[in-house]
């Protein structure tokens, strides 16, 4: 590779919202969470939070408000509320155990039709430095314009076993 595919970082937050940069996923290990909310706090435009998958709720900063969706009408108007309050509003399905319950891929889908940015998790690697996936992951909505892959820093000179990674075996 020339490097003519690599996209620097002040690319990332000038492109959120234009076309092929509205439905961002987040995959692999080492920081998911900590780029989403930089994402969209840096984001010029509204940007929303999602994941697909299970999150820590202590990984939530201050700024950001949770959304438990019912329905679109009320999500919706939830997000717009939150926005108009200079939060960043993560949408989800429930908690349960200090654990964030994502929401099915095509309620990401559906809410691209009324946000410019959405920026969501795709996978967990239960704060492991670098991850294995599983067959059906990441878990992707059909509207996904990319996917970003990450792995922690620390995982360079690290062993691959269970201390150091999700899904070693794989």
């Amino acid at each position: 590779d020339s490097g003519r595919n690599r996209i620097k970082g002040s690319e990332i937050f000038r492109n959120l919202g234009s076309p092929g940069w509205r439905v961002i996923a987040l995959a692999g290990a080492g920081g998911k969470s900590t780029i989403m909310f930089k994402l969209a706090k840096n984001a010029k435009c509204k940007c929303i939070l999602s994941t697909t998958v299970k999150m820590s709720r202590d990984e939530i900063p201050e700024y950001v408000s949770l959304i438990f969706h019912k329905s679109y009408i009320s999500t919706i108007t939830e997000a717009d509320e939150i926005l108009e309050k200079e939060k960043i509003p993560l949408v989800c399905s429930s908690w349960e155990d200090g654990k964030i319950i994502g929401v099915a891929p095509e309620v990401i889908d559906r809410l691209s039709d009324d946000f410019p940015c959405i920026v969501y998790e795709a996978d967990g690697a239960k704060g492991k430095a670098i991850k294995f996936p599983r067959e059906k992951e990441p878990v992707l909505s059909e509207r996904t314009d990319r996917v970003m892959a990450l792995t922690g820093i620390d995982c360079l000179y690290a062993s691959i076993d269970e201390d150091n990674a999700f899904n070693p075996d794989k």
